[in-house]
């Protein structure tokens, strides 16, 4: 047996699962999978001395032979052996903080950390230096008024290996992993709180249902016919553009429309989580898009650009708007041409004054004004001077946007670096503190409490490397734009990996690895068939404050009551628009701070009155205390 069939067997025979899952005894041979999951288990074991797992008991009689040939494997790998580990508690620590490769022992690799930092705040500084000489008005916010802004010299590299543990009030606890009926390729969370995923079918191991629909309170799945069968979607909706429309529905735009990548498919398909239906609109658009981006803005309608017609060098350079409503109709904006990178897509918001603002992936970012006729306008270019195909973007608070990690070359290493646009006061991007990983294919996710949970990726080049799989996550602090490295997950989550927030709080991680490599080399083995559950800090530090009651609809400007016996213990209420995540880009999700006041029995709440900074649509309304501890959500509807 050669050693990829090796590797396929151990991967077949072996499930790393918590308590309620069983684990089969392993073939002799081992792959490096394998070995890391025990050299994570020992890393558990020389920390605490509780063995979650026990894979011990588990592998009984076969463990210290398995264990013996690990090392042999992890020091041919390059990576931490068992020995380190149970030698060193440093070691351990730092093997569950996700750093596992050799070089993270070196003194010159944290050495160059540090420089990293400093270069980057010396960088953000000198830029600061030169806005704040002679500010115009919109820039007077970048100049810092007292202690509060400046950034300091305190590095977050150097705090996440101290600052690691394994308590999760620091740095929360992952659940899992669970079976999953695909590779949730896309994966969108719906007005009833369901979670709604679909895959590749042409890449899918075996004949997976074209799409699942996910219900976390019972756990279980309600699964579609595979792709081609009676009964299945007519179109295959992979690598097509999503995101909510106000009446909760999802519009995917496009999608795969043959064997060929990047031939785009013209149709357009909607889905009614609350009756679990689809309704096509085939060959609707003017051409094919495959990796087209929606974004539905503050007028209810869906404005769609980029994707590929034919293949990805053809792409479709004419946006169209999705009426808003019941039109069902589209216009085209034959004054806003313009070719935009097809592979990945591109980053779409809605900024304050209504326009489509692309925040990346090329370091230029424009706004699309979708009336009339449509206008595409250049803003400005990102600070740090690169592309950044397949990182990630997010807007984290009104008008302010995030861009972290991907690579300057679509095949080349990632980045660590983090930048910020606040389009309120400005169009510069400012430099803000770098992650402790260089990440892509990575996910962000915004939390009720403001801040960005950053998960999966890989830190090496080439189009999708399992070698540098980041296992830790990391959560973004806007307030202080430092980050913090949290618990590490169980598998791998690079390409076709996706994040999206659960009403509860909690943060649901799926898919990846399909294909390992690319077309070329993936030999249908690959994928993940399964998720996992993040439960960051805040749901350890106390108890949870309780909605009794809330609107389901609301309207701008309105003033409503949100019924808690813990009013006086509430600091914060945010609402987030529901995630729709794909190809590390969540298109639909933003956070707003409403504005609150203490009432008999509960909260008096406004909303805003400006339908740019929340569009129309399903919101999960969370109230959370003083300890930044936020409630199950009530899923309200603004409109």
């Amino acid at each position: 047996m050669n050693k990829k069939a090796d590797r396929f067997l151990i991967a077949a025979t072996i499930i790393l699962a918590f308590e309620n899952f069983c684990l089969v005894p392993a073939a002799k041979a081992h792959s490096v999978d394998v070995c890391i999951d025990i050299l994570q288990e020992e890393a558990q074991i020389a920390v605490t001395g509780i063995s979650k797992r026990d894979l011990k008991h588990k592998f009984k009689d076969e463990y210290k032979e398995i264990a013996k040939g690990c090392d042999h494997e992890l020091e041919d790998a390059g990576l931490i052996t068992l020995k380190q580990v149970q030698k060193d508690k440093a070691i351990a620590n730092l093997v569950l903080s996700g750093q596992i490769a050799q070089d993270d022992l070196s003194p010159t690799k944290k050495k160059q950390q540090q420089d990293d930092l400093a270069q980057n705040e010396a960088k953000t500084q000198q830029l600061r230096a030169e806005i704040c000489t002679n500010p115009a008005p919109e820039e007077e916010y970048a100049c810092p008024k007292g202690t509060q802004e400046t950034l300091t010299s305190q590095s977050p590299a150097s705090n996440a290996l101290t600052a690691q543990s394994t308590d999760p009030i620091i740095v929360g606890q992952w659940q899992g992993p669970f079976e999953w009926p695909l590779v949730a390729v896309h994966m969108a969370v719906g007005p009833n709180g369901k979670v709604l995923s679909w895959t590749r079918p042409k890449l899918s191991l075996g004949n997976p249902p074209q799409y699942s629909l996910w219900d976390p309170a019972t756990n279980t799945f309600t699964n579609s016919p595979p792709f081609g069968q009676p009964g299945a979607l007519l179109t295959d909706i992979f690598c097509g553009g999503q995101d909510f429309d106000p009446s909760g529905k999802l519009l995917i735009a496009g999608g795969h429309a043959s064997n060929n990548n990047g031939d785009g498919s013209p149709d357009i398909n909607t889905y009614d989580f609350i009756t679990n239906t689809w309704k096509s609109y085939p060959n609707i658009m003017n051409a094919g898009r495959w990796y087209p981006t929606v974004t539905f803005n503050g007028k209810g309608e869906g404005v769609i650009v980029g994707g590929s017609i034919s293949d990805p060098k053809t792409s479709n350079k004419i946006p169209q708007v999705w009426g808003a409503g019941s039109t069902q109709t589209l216009r085209t904006l034959s004054n806003a041409v313009l070719a935009l990178p097809v592979y990945p897509y591109v980053w779409n918001f809605v900024a304050p004054s209504g326009r489509i603002f692309n925040s990346g992936p090329e370091k230029l970012t424009r706004a699309l004004d979708t009336t009339g006729t449509g206008k595409w306008t250049t803003i400005s270019s990102h600070a740090v001077n690169i592309n950044r195909y397949y990182g990630t973007s997010v807007m984290y608070d009104d008008g302010k946007v995030l861009v972290v990690g991907g690579s300057n070359e679509k095949e080349g290493p990632p980045t660590k670096t983090a930048e910020v646009v606040e389009l309120f006061k400005s169009n510069n991007w400012i430099p803000v503190f770098p992650m402790e990983f260089a990440r892509r294919h990575h996910n962000a996710t915004l939390l009720p409490d403001g801040k960005v949970l950053v998960t999966g990726g890989t830190s090496l080049g080439s189009f999708n490397n399992p070698d540098g799989s980041v296992l830790a996550a990391e959560i973004w602090d806007p307030q202080t734009t430092q980050w913090a490295t949290v618990a590490s997950m169980r598998k791998r989550r690079t390409y076709h990996s996706t994040a999206v927030l659960l009403p509860d709080g909690r943060v649901v991680l799926a898919g990846g690895g399909l294909p390992l490599v690319d077309d070329k080399t993936s030999d249908l083995n690959q994928g993940n068939y399964d998720a996992e559950i993040y439960s960051p800090p805040y749901l350890f530090k106390g108890a949870r404050p309780v909605i009794s009651s809330a609107p389901t609809n609301v309207k701008y400007g309105q003033t409503f009551t949100v019924q808690t016996q813990d009013a006086a213990s509430i600091s914060q209420v945010t609402w987030i628009r529901l995630s729709s995540t794909t190809h590390q880009f969540n298109a639909g999700q933003r956070i707003n701070r409403l504005s609150f006041t203490p009432a008999p029995g509960g909260l008096v709440v406004t909303t805003s009155t400006n339908v740019n900074l929340a569009p129309p649509g399903y919101y999960m309304l969370f109230i959370l205390n003083g300890n930044g501890v936020p409630s199950v959500a009530k899923i309200v509807q603004i409109s």
